[in-house]
């Protein structure tokens, strides 16, 4: 992975959150396989990179099984990408973040129903 990634990923692990940085590096380090075979370096790119990363989550990506990643899964890689890049940000390490007008995925939330039991089930 790319040197500011791991630091990323270090700075979570200062601030006691190091199961998150063990799920964030799952997902970053797709992206560095991503970034790798477009020859990008993640330190130079533009919304619309970002955009062509976020078209191959939904679009071209496969799981093991063959299908398409849902789209959770793709908002939360994004997420993940997404926090790399304030990361970076916040550190000057970037002048500006070319994720700030991504759009994650929306997901229909799950409505469940409760059974209650009324008054005269319950005597």
């Amino acid at each position: 992975m790319h040197p500011t990634m791991n630091d990323f990923l270090d700075a979570l692990r200062t601030q006691e959150r190091a199961i998150t940085a063990e799920y964030y590096a799952v997902g970053l380090r797709q992206f560095h396989g991503w970034l790798t075979a477009k020859r990008l370096d993640p330190l130079k790119l533009t919304l619309a990179d970002l955009q062509a990363y976020q078209r191959f989550l939904a679009e071209e990506y496969l799981k093991k099984d063959g299908k398409p990643l849902g789209r959770e899964t793709q908002g939360t890689r994004m997420a993940h990408m997404l926090a790399y890049y304030r990361y970076l940000e916040r550190q000057g390490l970037i002048l500006g973040n070319p994720g700030r007008k991504i759009r994650l995925p929306s997901v229909p939330r799950k409505v469940t129903t409760k059974n209650y039991l009324d008054l005269q089930e319950v005597t």
